[in-house]
């Protein structure tokens, strides 16, 4: 396809300031570069980040304000302002907070919505009576935000039977798979345990209590206890997530079993990954992640490594029991469970290998990058009804 020079395109972020992970942006920033001149609206400069080096944009940087919820409100009141100055043919909300403001974005130019996250993850119950009704409204405005926008691309099915059922219409919200990008690929395929004998594991992202922080950590602490040939290696843990951890591991003597390893690119996510046996996903289950598969499953696979996951949808969906990963329960001793399973059939690794990377090709940027350039150019074609 090929570049429209007169067509402009605006991309609106929200990247808070934990985020982990940046890939599935980037390759979407990056493929409208191809196509028209982009501006990309953030709350913080993204243009050093390795994820972003390829990528052609120009940035426009709106620092925030304030903290929490009002900071998140003052944020998409202000770019929307900026954009109604401008003349853009398309604007993309690349996150599905944005969705919101919708209807605050000028009706010249066509709306497309990066639906990533449900609305109950950003816009919750609050445990403030007063705040609870606001949160309930922006909630409603997200889904009134979807209706007025030209195109929807959910990128998992729950997502998407979700916007139906609030009055999306089907024509319009297409699914498209957040992609992984073939440098994930592994250099070799197969193989046993290589170190020590030991089963490796790794866990890349956010380090919370609602994502199985200290289920992970006792269950191979446990392991240790027991004799288990495990080692697992936590990548991309803030200063004080880290601290939590190293010193959780020091109280039960696990120094030689569990690594625990600061944020890095997405890029450098990948060496990570070369060398380990499976990718741990685990979720509490919470509304919203019933909704949200996880960027790493799907990276996982594309690495060659099966998936050990516990029980919700967004994980189930993608992983058969025994095929291409391992289900526990979200429990330390059903995860214990697990690692003991794993390192009593050494021998099922190879085969979990080569099943969980056979099943991925579908999951490749490369393959989806074709058809959400067809909808963006199918969403900006034509006049306006």
């Amino acid at each position: 396809m090929c570049k429209a020079s007169t067509m402009k395109v605006a991309v609106v972020t929200y990247f808070h300031d934990n985020l982990t992970g940046f890939m599935d942006f980037s390759y979407r920033v990056a493929a409208l570069g191809t196509i028209a001149d982009v501006d990309l609206y953030c709350r913080y400069s993204v243009r050093q980040r390795q994820e972003f080096a390829t990528s052609r944009f120009d940035e426009i940087v709106v620092l925030p304000r304030f903290k929490g919820l009002l900071s998140q409100l003052d944020y998409f009141m202000r770019v929307t302002r900026l954009i109604r100055k401008k003349a853009y043919d398309l604007v993309v909300m690349l996150g599905s907070q944005g969705s919101a403001f919708v209807p605050a974005l000028p009706r010249t130019a066509r709306i497309a919505l990066y639906w990533n996250e449900h609305p109950s993850h950003f816009f919750g119950p609050s445990r403030l009576r007063p705040m609870r009704p606001i949160r309930k409204i922006l909630r409603g405005l997200c889904y009134a935000g979807a209706k007025k926008a030209d195109l929807v691309m959910p990128i998992g099915e729950a997502h998407r039977q979700d916007l139906l059922a609030h009055g999306v219409e089907a024509q319009k919200t297409q699914l498209i798979q957040m992609g992984v990008s073939d440098a994930f690929r592994p250099i070799t395929t197969g193989g046993e345990p290589a170190v020590n004998g030991r089963v490796r594991f790794v866990y890349a992202g956010s380090v919370e209590p609602d994502r199985g922080r200290d289920i992970m950590l006792d269950a191979f602490c446990s392991a240790q206890d027991k004799g288990l040939p495990v080692h697992l290696t936590i990548v991309g843990a803030v200063e004080a997530q880290r601290q939590y951890c190293q010193d959780f591991i020091r109280q039960r003597g696990a120094e030689n079993t569990i690594t625990v390893l600061g944020r890095v690119s997405g890029a450098e996510v990948i060496g990570h990954l070369r060398d380990k046996d499976f990718g741990i996903c685990i979720w509490a289950d919470k509304e919203y992640y019933r909704f949200n598969p996880p960027t790493k499953l799907f990276e996982y696979q594309v690495a060659g490594l099966p998936v050990l996951a516990n029980t919700i949808a967004t994980h189930t969906h993608f992983i058969d029991n025994g095929e291409n990963g391992v289900i526990f329960e979200y429990d330390s001793q059903s995860l214990l469970q697990a690692l003991a399973q794993i390192t009593r059939h050494p021998e099922k690794i190879a085969h979990l290998k080569t099943r969980s990377l056979s099943r991925s090709e579908h999951y490749l940027w490369r393959n989806i990058e074709p058809e959400f350039l067809r909808q963006i150019e199918a969403a900006t074609a034509g006049d306006r009804p």
